[in-house]
């Protein structure tokens, strides 16, 4: 779990989670799971226990992580689970050659247009820092 997670010398990293990524086919779960007192756990009894994670994960819900054209591993059930990020760096983002704005430069339009034209562009990519900072359910029970 996320809470036991270790840094490189096998000491407690004290992470507490904070942000459930879920694909769209888990939002109104993960929503109900955020904000509910009760939930009904599907026993015969049908009798509403407390949520003991109400108000804990705030939930965040990305298509592309049910899209199966964006990449192989898609799945509508797997979740993940993110600490703080004030307290961890999970993901940042890397500039190339340092440049931390967009570029934008005038283009010549065809005469058929009036006005200026530019074309804008951002070297910019996700990059992991701390992996330990997230944890991935399949959904499958794990």
């Amino acid at each position: 779990t996320l809470v036991e997670q270790t840094d490189a010398d096998g000491h407690p990293i004290v992470l507490n989670p904070k942000v459930l990524l879920v694909p769209p086919a888990l939002k109104t779960d993960a929503d109900e799971l955020y904000v509910a007192r009760n939930l009904v756990s599907g026993t015969a009894a049908k009798q509403p226990d407390a949520n003991v994670h109400a108000g804990k994960y705030v939930p965040v819900t990305s298509p592309y992580l049910s899209n199966t054209g964006f990449h192989d591993d898609a799945s509508s059930t797997a979740w993940y689970l993110f600490g703080d990020p004030s307290d961890i760096g999970t993901f940042g983002l890397a500039y190339l050659k340092g440049n931390e704005v967009p570029t934008f430069e005038p283009v010549a339009l065809p005469n058929n247009i009036l006005g200026k034209g530019w074309r804008g562009y951002f070297d910019v990519g996700v990059c992991q820092i701390e992996p330990e900072g997230a944890v991935k359910s399949t959904g499958a029970g794990d």
